[in-house]
């Protein structure tokens, strides 16, 4: 009987799995965000925006519905859609959003700072690289804790 309680708690053991330790860390701050379309030209999607574990900042912005061919620069910024607050990071760190034929487009950027769970932060999208004035979507990041 002990031979068999032996056997069983080492074939557990062994099936726990193989991830890293920081697939099982949380991640220390979350959040989402509804990109509403706006303007004439408006794009609307999602976005996700998480602090990595190890350090720094990972933000996705999703388009679905806009006009293919179009290239819509985009940024994290402090506050909300109906302010205008400091962009988080490099603004060329962003990859350009290009909507394919079906008007769907996806980025995905990785900043070297941590975002505060404390404060407020929106996600822009930009007319294109040469009118970085028009906002054509915007979303207010909601926090996840």
């Amino acid at each position: 009987m002990t031979r068999r309680i032996v056997i069983a708690a080492a074939v557990l053991t062994a099936c726990r799995g193989g991830g890293s330790v920081l697939d099982r860390q949380p991640f220390p701050a979350a959040w989402t965000a509804d990109i509403a379309a706006l303007g004439e030209h408006g794009q609307s999607g999602f976005a996700t925006v998480s602090v990595l574990p190890e350090g720094g900042t990972r933000a996705n912005a999703t388009l679905s519905g806009g006009s293919a061919g179009g290239n819509h620069p985009w940024v994290l910024q402090e506050g909300t859609c109906e302010s205008d607050g400091p962009v988080i990071g490099d603004a060329e760190a962003y990859p350009i959003l290009r909507p394919n034929e079906r008007g769907n487009a996806s980025g995905t950027t990785t900043l070297d700072l941590s975002l505060s769970a404390d404060k407020q932060y929106a996600l822009r999208i930009y007319q294109s690289p040469e009118d970085r004035e028009t906002l054509v979507g915007c979303g207010n990041l909601q926090s996840n804790r």
